[in-house]
Formats: C-alpha cells, structure tokens, sequence
C-alpha cells in the first residue's frame, strides 16, 4: 500500500537560487521527508545512538510518529499511516 505517510508539501518555505520562497508539490514534500531521514540517521549513526541503523528502521520511526486524525481510518490509500511528525518519532525514540 502507498503512501507510508504523507509530508507537507503546500507553500513549503525555504531558500531557492532567487532567494527566499514557498514551493508546493510532491517534489516540496519529498524534500521535507528527505531532510526527516537525514536527522534521523544523523542522530543515530553519526552521534552513535543506533550504529545499525537501517532505511526499513528510519521508515517505521516515521510512521510510529505520525500525527493521525480521529475521524480517519488508518492505514488507507490516501493518508497513509497519517502525516509526518517529526517531532513525534523522536519523542518515539526517547520512551524505547
């Protein structure tokens, strides 16, 4: 089943090479999600934390993070596990 998640990707803010901007679309997402796998794998391989680190692991930190709406049946083909919360699969990572 597809998405495993969903990331923000309307009026995304950042830096472009004509300066400050909002971007949307699947590539906006992308990068968010993208930038969510590098804290992750930064702070349990580069800092040590989890040496072993493995995609398939980064992947289910993801999802157990995700912000799920009440009213929404969870996993479907739209939402997929929920939004991405980054936030949340570190708070994750602290209680295991």
């Amino acid at each position: 089943m597809a998405p495993d998640f969903v990331a923000p990707g309307v009026n995304v803010k950042g830096v472009y090479p004509t300066g400050y901007g909002t971007m949307t679309g699947t590539s906006a997402a992308a990068a968010v999600a993208s930038g969510a796998c590098a804290l992750l794998l930064q702070r349990d391989i580069v800092k040590g934390n989890e040496p072993s680190m493995s995609m398939d692991r980064v992947n289910s930190l993801l999802i157990s993070g995700c912000k799920r709406q009440e009213n929404i049946k969870y996993p479907n083909t739209q939402w997929g596990f929920g939004m991405l919360n980054l936030f949340n699969s570190f708070e994750f990572l602290k209680e295991s």
